[in-house]
């Protein structure tokens, strides 16, 4: 029996590797996917407006162009006509005499309520006046009455002082009665300032619709060299 002995010698055998399975969790989302697609197309408006100026003129200024989104009421063009703008020019100009108008009326209206309240002042003083006459009228009435009873035969009064009583009292009279046709005269007076003050409230109300008649004109002039878009279609 022949043993063979040598140095090599057999592997042990390998162990088992075990790998677990990775696995990762998600939560699902919903999406919308979107997909464009470019189509060629037109649009034509629903319904179609000409427009024609007022006047005849160059155009100044265009304020639209085509593609460009128009309002009812917008402003779209304006035009250059000379005449016009000469005529406008001479709108304004009225305007503005037109508020100096209502400057002068309204100044005009309180002169009328100053010379009111005056015309009333001298109608107190008038009235005032015959109630001091009207006194001294009384008072000389009574002291001639007086006196007369005291003059005469055997009387104890000379007759030269009841003649000047008399005087006095005729002078206080005329005094009276002039102090009446001054009252009479001051009512008709302050009568004719209320009237001023009525005729000035009047002019006053007159210019500001005059002005406001210029101005409306002015704006009527303004707007014929204007062309806007329509506010309703034709």
């Amino acid at each position: 029996m022949v043993l063979a002995v040598g140095c090599g010698h057999q592997a042990p055998p390998a162990k088992s590797i075990q790998i677990e399975p990775l696995v990762r969790l998600v939560r699902p989302e919903k999406r919308s996917i979107t997909l464009t697609v470019g189509q060629p197309g037109f649009i034509y408006p629903y319904e179609e407006t000409a427009i024609y100026p007022k006047i005849a003129g160059f155009v100044q200024d265009w304020k639209v162009d085509i593609g460009d989104p128009i309002y009812k009421g917008q402003e779209i063009a304006k035009l250059s006509v000379p005449e016009l703008d000469a005529q406008l020019e001479q709108k304004k100009a009225q305007v503005e005499f037109d508020t100096e108008q209502i400057d002068v009326a309204q100044q005009m209206a309180d002169v009328a309520t100053q010379n009111e309240k005056v015309a009333g002042a001298q109608v107190q003083e008038a009235k005032a006046n015959v109630g001091k006459y009207q006194a001294a009228v009384e008072r000389w009435e009574s002291e001639v009455k007086r006196l007369t009873s005291l003059t005469g035969d055997g009387g104890v009064v000379d007759k030269q002082i009841l003649e000047e009583a008399k005087k006095q009292l005729k002078t206080d009279t005329a005094a009276r009665e002039a102090a009446k046709a001054t009252t009479m005269a001051s009512e008709a007076n302050q009568l004719a300032r209320k009237a001023d003050i009525a005729k000035s409230v009047a002019d006053v109300k007159a210019a500001r619709a005059k002005v406001l008649v210029s101005r409306a004109d002015e704006k009527r002039v303004g707007l014929l060299a204007r062309i806007h878009a329509p506010r309703r279609p034709i």
